[in-house]
């Protein structure tokens, strides 16, 4: 029988890095020229991990075969386990964090290099088995079913629910051993769903607080996954989401389309539901010469007016910015952005969010 995560809520930090990149990921993993095995999921891994690479493989081809049973779709999958050196030939994403890209998952030959690991009191080889779950989620969802988002969270919680219906309907046993949320006096940074859309996909949110987040987003999968089987929630998903019209949707639109998917679901947010927790800034009138030098850092802007802004930075191109959407910008700690207001936003030591409000 195939064992299941005892933390089976901690999944990869680095999802939302895996989609979208130019690069062909299985053919640079390919192109290592490493030992492969075949079967329903084939494995490409590193010499040294090859107790391990056949491991996963028999976890993630039952997982494999059930969504496609379910789904009645035939979906290539790769597995890549990969040890540091090769990892970092492979892909640019940081070792070691569990990624998806089409038609490829990766996972690090040893989980126990994740940051905070030994906190998680976790067995390395079944966390690195459930995450295998939710990454390949991941390609069902996208590459197959249509179903995508450019609110982040629900791109996470999508393939959280995959992980959940498989393992619910296989191990129903696991929910006896879902961990406990963090006690509220251990709180990370941030805590709301908006935060988790604003800075997810960039290094501001230490892997800690990301696990925070997965946790509680694979809670809320496990609740899904009660309502009803997996076919007729990726259908449900596929109309609520899909890849088509994905523009960024208001979290009372979210919602609403969560709640025709699992009523109920908004009861279950907790601390999810919060405002942003991101420190704000404020315009200002623009006056002296913006920094150059200061240290990297990142500033998101929120246009809540009723018409498009453009937001102006010293040597780049004007952005324009349509009501009712947000953009992340990477700059510089005292640099000063011009907004076609005629007022200012200054950049601080830590990433802010300014919310336009007034034209």
């Amino acid at each position: 029988m195939i064992r299941v995560a005892v933390l089976s809520a901690i999944v990869c930090a680095c999802a939302i890095l895996s989609f979208g990149q130019a690069e062909n990921a299985l053919a640079r993993v390919r192109a290592l020229n490493l030992p492969i095995l075949d079967g329903g999921v084939t494995v490409i891994y590193s010499p040294s991990a090859k107790a391990r690479a056949q491991r996963y493989q028999a976890a993630l081809e039952a997982a494999h075969k059930w969504y496609e049973a379910q789904l009645g779709v035939s979906v290539p999958v790769t597995l890549a386990v990969l040890d540091k050196p090769d990892w970092e030939r492979a892909t640019s994403v940081p070792y070691p964090m569990p990624n998806a890209k089409t038609g490829l998952v990766t996972v690090p030959s040893r989980m126990e290099d994740f940051p905070g690991f030994a906190d998680m009191q976790a067995d390395a080889d079944i966390l690195a088995e459930t995450i295998s779950f939710h990454e390949m989620g991941h390609i069902f969802a996208d590459d197959y079913e249509g179903i995508r988002s450019r609110n982040s969270w629900v791109n996470e919680l999508v393939p959280n629910i995959f992980a959940q219906e498989y393992i619910c309907a296989r191990q129903p046993g696991l929910k006896a051993f879902m961990p406990r949320p963090v006690p509220d006096a251990l709180l990370p940074r941030y805590t709301s769903l908006a935060d988790f859309d604003y800075l997810t996909g960039v290094q501001s949110v230490p892997f800690s607080n990301y696990a925070w987040f997965q946790f509680h987003l694979n809670r809320l999968a496990f609740f899904v996954a009660q309502k009803r089987g997996l076919p007729q929630v990726v259908e449900q998903l596929k109309l609520a989401f899909p890849a088509a019209q994905g523009g960024y949707l208001p979290s009372e639109e979210v919602l609403r389309r969560m709640e025709t998917i699992a009523p109920g679901f908004t009861a279950e947010l907790g601390l999810l539901s919060g405002p942003a927790t991101i420190t704000r800034v404020d315009e200002s009138i623009c006056s002296g010469a913006t920094a150059s030098e200061g240290a990297p850092t990142l500033l998101v802007v929120d246009n809540r007016t009723s018409r498009e802004m453009t937001v102006s930075q010293d040597g780049k191109s004007p952005i324009r910015l349509a009501a009712g959407r947000w953009r992340r910008l990477n700059v510089r700690v005292g640099e000063k952005l011009k907004l076609s207001s005629g007022s200012c936003l200054v950049a601080s030591g830590e990433p802010t969010l300014a919310v336009i409000e007034k034209p």
